[in-house]
Protein backbone atom coordinates (compact mmCIF):
# COMPACT_ATOMS: atom_id res chain seq x y z
CA UNK A 1 0.00 0.00 0.00
CA UNK A 2 1.40 3.38 -1.00
CA UNK A 3 1.97 6.18 1.46
CA UNK A 4 -0.64 8.30 -0.29
CA UNK A 5 -3.26 5.55 0.04
CA UNK A 6 -2.42 5.12 3.73
CA UNK A 7 -2.80 8.84 4.23
CA UNK A 8 -6.19 8.80 2.50
CA UNK A 9 -7.31 5.95 4.74
CA UNK A 10 -6.05 7.80 7.79
CA UNK A 11 -8.20 10.79 7.06
CA UNK A 12 -11.30 8.59 6.76
CA UNK A 13 -10.80 7.71 10.44
CA UNK A 14 -11.21 11.26 11.64
CA UNK A 15 -14.53 11.21 13.40
CA UNK A 16 -16.75 14.18 12.82
CA UNK A 17 -14.53 15.55 10.05
CA UNK A 18 -16.06 18.46 8.15
CA UNK A 19 -18.72 19.25 10.78
CA UNK A 20 -19.63 22.80 11.42
CA UNK A 21 -19.16 23.79 15.05
CA UNK A 22 -22.56 25.35 15.26
CA UNK A 23 -24.27 22.21 14.00
CA UNK A 24 -22.24 20.01 16.32
CA UNK A 25 -23.11 22.11 19.34
CA UNK A 26 -26.78 22.09 18.45
CA UNK A 27 -26.82 18.32 17.96
CA UNK A 28 -25.55 17.70 21.47
CA UNK A 29 -27.83 20.04 23.39
CA UNK A 30 -30.03 18.23 25.88
CA UNK A 31 -32.59 21.00 26.42
CA UNK A 32 -34.05 21.94 23.04
CA UNK A 33 -37.23 23.46 21.67
CA UNK A 34 -38.47 19.95 20.88
CA UNK A 35 -38.02 18.87 24.52
CA UNK A 36 -39.80 22.00 25.73
CA UNK A 37 -42.64 21.24 23.32
CA UNK A 38 -42.90 17.68 24.64
CA UNK A 39 -43.16 19.00 28.21
CA UNK A 40 -45.90 21.44 27.21
CA UNK A 41 -47.83 18.65 25.48
CA UNK A 42 -47.54 16.52 28.63
CA UNK A 43 -48.84 19.36 30.79
CA UNK A 44 -51.71 19.96 28.38
CA UNK A 45 -52.72 16.29 28.37
CA UNK A 46 -52.62 16.10 32.19
CA UNK A 47 -54.74 19.23 32.58
CA UNK A 48 -57.22 17.98 29.98
CA UNK A 49 -57.64 14.68 31.81
CA UNK A 50 -57.85 16.42 35.19
CA UNK A 51 -60.63 18.83 34.27
CA UNK A 52 -62.28 16.40 31.87
CA UNK A 53 -62.75 13.81 34.59
CA UNK A 54 -64.07 16.52 36.91
CA UNK A 55 -66.52 17.79 34.31
CA UNK A 56 -67.87 14.34 33.40
CA UNK A 57 -67.81 13.22 37.07
CA UNK A 58 -65.82 10.04 36.44
CA UNK A 59 -65.82 7.91 39.65
CA UNK A 60 -62.48 7.81 41.45
CA UNK A 61 -62.65 4.05 41.90
CA UNK A 62 -62.72 3.58 38.10
CA UNK A 63 -60.09 6.07 36.93
CA UNK A 64 -58.73 8.59 39.44
CA UNK A 65 -57.69 12.08 38.43
CA UNK A 66 -53.96 12.82 37.94
CA UNK A 67 -53.92 15.12 40.98
CA UNK A 68 -55.47 12.37 43.10
CA UNK A 69 -52.89 9.84 41.89
CA UNK A 70 -50.01 12.21 42.56
CA UNK A 71 -51.25 13.14 46.04
CA UNK A 72 -51.68 9.45 46.87
CA UNK A 73 -48.12 8.73 45.69
CA UNK A 74 -46.67 11.57 47.78
CA UNK A 75 -48.67 10.66 50.90
CA UNK A 76 -47.69 6.98 50.81
CA UNK A 77 -44.26 7.16 49.18
CA UNK A 78 -41.94 6.58 52.13
CA UNK A 79 -44.14 4.14 54.01
CA UNK A 80 -45.41 1.93 51.16
CA UNK A 81 -43.88 2.71 47.78
CA UNK A 82 -40.25 3.40 48.66
CA UNK A 83 -39.49 -0.05 50.20
CA UNK A 84 -41.03 -1.78 47.17
CA UNK A 85 -39.17 0.56 44.83
CA UNK A 86 -35.90 -0.54 46.43
CA UNK A 87 -36.83 -4.19 45.86
CA UNK A 88 -37.51 -3.58 42.16
CA UNK A 89 -34.34 -1.52 41.72
CA UNK A 90 -32.23 -4.15 43.49
CA UNK A 91 -33.45 -6.90 41.19
CA UNK A 92 -33.02 -4.73 38.12
CA UNK A 93 -29.54 -3.48 39.04
CA UNK A 94 -28.30 -7.03 39.64
CA UNK A 95 -29.92 -8.74 36.67
CA UNK A 96 -29.46 -6.06 34.02
CA UNK A 97 -25.65 -5.68 34.28
CA UNK A 98 -25.26 -9.46 34.17
CA UNK A 99 -27.41 -9.68 31.06
CA UNK A 100 -25.62 -6.72 29.46
CA UNK A 101 -22.20 -8.27 30.08
CA UNK A 102 -23.32 -11.59 28.58
CA UNK A 103 -24.90 -9.89 25.58
CA UNK A 104 -21.88 -7.69 24.90
CA UNK A 105 -19.43 -10.59 25.28
CA UNK A 106 -21.36 -12.90 22.97
CA UNK A 107 -21.76 -10.11 20.42
CA UNK A 108 -18.02 -9.38 20.46
CA UNK A 109 -17.17 -13.06 19.92
CA UNK A 110 -19.68 -13.48 17.10
CA UNK A 111 -18.50 -10.31 15.33
CA UNK A 112 -14.92 -11.59 15.39
CA UNK A 113 -15.73 -15.11 14.20
CA UNK A 114 -18.06 -14.84 11.21
CA UNK A 115 -18.42 -18.59 10.70
CA UNK A 116 -19.66 -18.96 14.27
CA UNK A 117 -22.12 -16.09 13.76
CA UNK A 118 -23.56 -17.76 10.64
CA UNK A 119 -24.05 -21.02 12.55
CA UNK A 120 -25.91 -19.52 15.52
CA UNK A 121 -27.68 -16.51 13.96
CA UNK A 122 -30.98 -18.41 13.71
CA UNK A 123 -30.88 -19.29 17.40
CA UNK A 124 -29.99 -15.72 18.32
CA UNK A 125 -33.07 -14.30 16.63
CA UNK A 126 -35.24 -17.14 17.97
CA UNK A 127 -34.12 -16.19 21.48
CA UNK A 128 -34.65 -12.48 20.80
CA UNK A 129 -38.19 -13.14 19.53
CA UNK A 130 -39.22 -15.29 22.51
CA UNK A 131 -41.14 -13.28 25.14
CA UNK A 132 -39.17 -13.82 28.34
CA UNK A 133 -42.29 -13.45 30.46
CA UNK A 134 -43.52 -16.86 29.25
CA UNK A 135 -40.50 -18.44 30.95
CA UNK A 136 -41.44 -17.08 34.38
CA UNK A 137 -43.80 -19.94 35.40
CA UNK A 138 -41.14 -22.50 34.42
CA UNK A 139 -38.41 -20.66 36.32
CA UNK A 140 -40.69 -20.43 39.36
CA UNK A 141 -41.21 -24.21 39.11
CA UNK A 142 -37.43 -24.75 38.99
CA UNK A 143 -36.19 -22.07 41.38
CA UNK A 144 -39.23 -21.20 43.49
CA UNK A 145 -40.77 -17.81 44.22
CA UNK A 146 -38.23 -15.20 45.22
CA UNK A 147 -35.76 -12.54 44.19
CA UNK A 148 -33.37 -15.04 42.56
CA UNK A 149 -35.99 -16.05 40.02
CA UNK A 150 -36.78 -12.45 39.13
CA UNK A 151 -33.09 -11.54 38.81
CA UNK A 152 -32.57 -14.43 36.39
CA UNK A 153 -35.64 -13.31 34.43
CA UNK A 154 -34.19 -9.80 34.13
CA UNK A 155 -30.85 -11.20 33.01
CA UNK A 156 -32.46 -13.39 30.34
CA UNK A 157 -34.67 -10.53 29.14
CA UNK A 158 -31.91 -7.95 28.88
CA UNK A 159 -29.13 -9.67 26.97
CA UNK A 160 -30.80 -10.57 23.58
CA UNK A 161 -31.70 -6.95 22.59
CA UNK A 162 -28.24 -5.69 23.51
CA UNK A 163 -26.55 -8.62 21.81
CA UNK A 164 -28.41 -8.12 18.53
CA UNK A 165 -27.74 -4.37 18.52
CA UNK A 166 -24.09 -4.83 19.48
CA UNK A 167 -23.53 -7.32 16.65
CA UNK A 168 -25.05 -4.85 14.19
CA UNK A 169 -22.88 -2.08 15.61
CA UNK A 170 -19.64 -4.06 15.42
CA UNK A 171 -20.41 -5.19 11.86
CA UNK A 172 -21.05 -1.58 10.79
CA UNK A 173 -17.36 -0.70 11.05
CA UNK A 174 -15.96 0.76 7.84
CA UNK A 175 -13.87 -1.60 5.71
CA UNK A 176 -11.49 1.27 5.01
CA UNK A 177 -10.73 1.61 8.69
CA UNK A 178 -10.33 -2.14 9.11
CA UNK A 179 -7.96 -2.27 6.12
CA UNK A 180 -5.90 0.53 7.61
CA UNK A 181 -5.58 -1.26 10.94
CA UNK A 182 -4.44 -4.42 9.12
CA UNK A 183 -1.90 -2.49 7.09
CA UNK A 184 -0.50 -0.97 10.28
CA UNK A 185 -0.11 -4.43 11.81
CA UNK A 186 -2.73 -3.97 14.52
CA UNK A 187 -3.76 -6.97 16.57
CA UNK A 188 -7.31 -8.32 16.61
CA UNK A 189 -7.94 -6.74 20.02
CA UNK A 190 -6.56 -3.36 18.93
CA UNK A 191 -8.73 -3.42 15.81
CA UNK A 192 -11.79 -4.31 17.86
CA UNK A 193 -11.27 -1.62 20.51
CA UNK A 194 -10.20 1.22 18.21
CA UNK A 195 -12.48 0.58 15.23
CA UNK A 196 -15.32 -1.89 15.78
CA UNK A 197 -16.16 -0.84 19.34
CA UNK A 198 -16.11 2.89 18.63
CA UNK A 199 -18.06 2.47 15.38
CA UNK A 200 -20.69 0.39 17.15
CA UNK A 201 -21.20 2.64 20.19
CA UNK A 202 -24.22 4.56 18.78
CA UNK A 203 -26.07 1.30 18.07
CA UNK A 204 -24.90 -0.21 21.37
CA UNK A 205 -26.41 2.71 23.32
CA UNK A 206 -29.67 2.22 21.43
CA UNK A 207 -29.50 -1.43 22.45
CA UNK A 208 -28.91 -0.46 26.08
CA UNK A 209 -32.02 1.71 26.08
CA UNK A 210 -34.13 -1.02 24.50
CA UNK A 211 -32.62 -3.66 26.77
CA UNK A 212 -33.27 -1.91 30.08
CA UNK A 213 -36.85 -1.00 29.12
CA UNK A 214 -37.58 -4.62 28.16
CA UNK A 215 -35.89 -5.77 31.38
CA UNK A 216 -38.08 -3.43 33.47
CA UNK A 217 -41.28 -4.55 31.72
CA UNK A 218 -40.36 -8.21 32.17
CA UNK A 219 -39.49 -7.67 35.83
CA UNK A 220 -42.86 -6.07 36.53
CA UNK A 221 -44.55 -9.02 34.82
CA UNK A 222 -42.49 -11.43 36.92
CA UNK A 223 -43.58 -9.58 40.07
CA UNK A 224 -47.18 -10.07 38.92
CA UNK A 225 -46.75 -13.81 38.53
CA UNK A 226 -44.41 -14.74 41.32
CA UNK A 227 -43.63 -12.49 44.21
CA UNK A 228 -44.88 -10.74 47.30
CA UNK A 229 -42.80 -7.59 46.86
CA UNK A 230 -41.89 -5.01 44.27
CA UNK A 231 -43.84 -2.37 42.38
CA UNK A 232 -45.50 -4.93 40.14
CA UNK A 233 -46.84 -6.73 43.19
CA UNK A 234 -48.29 -3.44 44.50
CA UNK A 235 -50.19 -2.86 41.24
CA UNK A 236 -51.71 -6.35 41.40
CA UNK A 237 -52.42 -6.21 45.13
CA UNK A 238 -54.21 -2.87 45.19
CA UNK A 239 -56.11 -3.65 41.98
CA UNK A 240 -57.54 -6.72 43.68
CA UNK A 241 -58.75 -4.45 46.51
CA UNK A 242 -60.22 -1.92 44.03
CA UNK A 243 -57.88 0.75 45.42
CA UNK A 244 -57.25 2.20 42.00
CA UNK A 245 -55.49 5.32 43.30
CA UNK A 246 -52.78 3.18 44.85
CA UNK A 247 -52.55 1.01 41.73
CA UNK A 248 -52.18 4.01 39.44
CA UNK A 249 -49.65 5.55 41.82
CA UNK A 250 -47.51 2.42 41.49
CA UNK A 251 -47.94 2.51 37.70
CA UNK A 252 -46.88 6.17 37.70
CA UNK A 253 -43.75 5.24 39.63
CA UNK A 254 -42.95 2.43 37.18
CA UNK A 255 -43.41 4.83 34.26
CA UNK A 256 -41.11 7.36 35.93
CA UNK A 257 -38.49 4.63 36.32
CA UNK A 258 -38.61 3.73 32.64
CA UNK A 259 -38.41 7.36 31.53
CA UNK A 260 -35.53 8.00 33.94
CA UNK A 261 -33.53 5.04 32.65
CA UNK A 262 -34.11 6.16 29.07
CA UNK A 263 -33.06 9.73 29.85
CA UNK A 264 -29.93 8.69 31.78
CA UNK A 265 -28.64 6.35 29.06
CA UNK A 266 -29.55 8.86 26.37
CA UNK A 267 -27.66 11.68 28.09
CA UNK A 268 -24.61 9.47 28.70
CA UNK A 269 -24.68 8.49 25.03
CA UNK A 270 -24.79 12.13 23.93
CA UNK A 271 -21.85 12.97 26.18
CA UNK A 272 -19.77 9.95 25.16
CA UNK A 273 -20.48 9.74 21.42
CA UNK A 274 -19.37 13.21 20.39
CA UNK A 275 -18.46 12.14 16.85
CA UNK A 276 -21.84 10.70 15.82
CA UNK A 277 -24.02 12.60 13.38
Amino acid sequence: MSEKTKTDYFFTLKLGEGKKKKREKKGHRIFTKENAGAILIFIGVVLTIEYGFTFFKVPEWIIPKPSSIFSCLVANFWQIFFPQLLVTLKELFIGFPLGAIIGFTVAALLSEYKSLEKMVVVYIFALACTPTIVLVPILILWLGIGATTRIIVVMIASFPPLMVNAISGFNSASELRLDLMRSLGATRIQTFLKVKFLSGLPIIFSGLILSIIIALITLIGAEFLGGASGLGYLVLYYSSLLQTRMSFAAILLITALGVSFYAIIRIIGIKVITWSE
